[in-house]
């Protein structure tokens, strides 16, 4: 069967029953199913397999948690979910960011990395004892419910802040002003090599 983006017009909450009652019958059933999709969460929550494309082309195939956790390129990655984007060069297998040092062994010395790094893998401390982790300004944080999203300026020398966001649970609700520790999950850490200018 093919489902040409079916859940598209409906509200949040219909959708999200219709969802699950559809996979259910499918199931049940036996029916093999296609379903195009732009949502993202739509598709990590419904396929068994996705097919990702970049301008008509196959660019990476497989398990919801496989193209999640190990995306092949930085558009699979950010398709997938929100990313925090930052440049940085390889020096000695590290690239030496704002956030502080992120280990990059396949890259070599002077090599343009890209890294993305998932909302939820900037944790977020508030305190006096940062530990030595990079601080941030809070600019804005809204309860979206079971988490936060809590966005960020960061200094940078010799360039513009950097803007980041951060999805922690949500209890967690500093107010616009309030200096915070920022660590690194490497878990939710990609990178890949810079595109040419």
């Amino acid at each position: 069967m093919l489902l040409d983006e079916p859940f598209a017009g409906l509200d949040a909450r219909l959708r999200d029953r219709l969802r699950d009652e559809t996979i259910d019958l499918l199931k049940s059933r036996g029916v093999a199913t296609v379903i195009v999709t732009h949502d993202p969460e739509e598709a990590m929550r419904m396929a068994d397999r996705i097919v990702v494309m970049e301008a008509g082309r196959i660019v990476q195939c497989g398990r919801p948690a496989e193209l999640y956790r190990r995306p092949d390129n930085a558009f699979v990655a950010s398709f997938l979910g929100e990313v925090n984007r930052i440049e940085a060069v390889a020096r000695r297998g590290t690239a030496n960011t704002p956030l502080g040092p992120i280990a990059a062994p396949d890259f070599a010395d002077g090599a343009g990395v890209e890294i993305l790094i998932r909302p939820e893998g900037l944790l977020l401390s508030v305190g006096p004892a940062h530990g030595g982790n990079p601080t941030a300004i809070v600019v804005s944080a809204r309860l979206l419910g079971r988490t936060s999203l809590i966005r960020l300026s960061l200094d940078r020398a010799g360039g513009p802040p950097l803007l980041l966001q951060s999805r922690m649970p949500g209890d967690f609700l500093p107010e616009p002003g309030t200096r915070v520790g920022v660590r690194i999950d490497p878990n939710k850490v990609h990178l890949f090599q810079r595109p040419a200018a």
